[in-house]
């Protein structure tokens, strides 16, 4: 019986959707985020301000040097 070759073995990130792997890359950039800080002033105590979290924003993922095995991947791009 002929053992199945991994054709991603060599790649360092799997971009897997709905539970099957579509394609690998060797570099992803942009996996960060950025929470806003609102402060705000109470009545009654104008000593310091309150400090809450604000809206999350999160940078452009890119995923470079990579390949697919079908062209699944790339008909959902275009």
């Amino acid at each position: 019986m002929a053992i199945p070759k991994d054709p991603y073995v060599n790649f360092n990130f799997k971009l897997e959707i709905d539970g099957i792997v579509r394609g690998a890359f060797h570099e992803v950039g942009g996996l960060d985020s950025m929470i806003d800080v609102i402060e705000h002033r109470e009545g009654g105590e104008n000593i310091t301000t309150r400090k809450y979290p604000g809206q999350v924003k999160f940078s452009n993922v890119s995923l470079k040097w990579g390949m697919a095995d079908d062209i699944d991947l790339y008909t959902w791009y275009k």
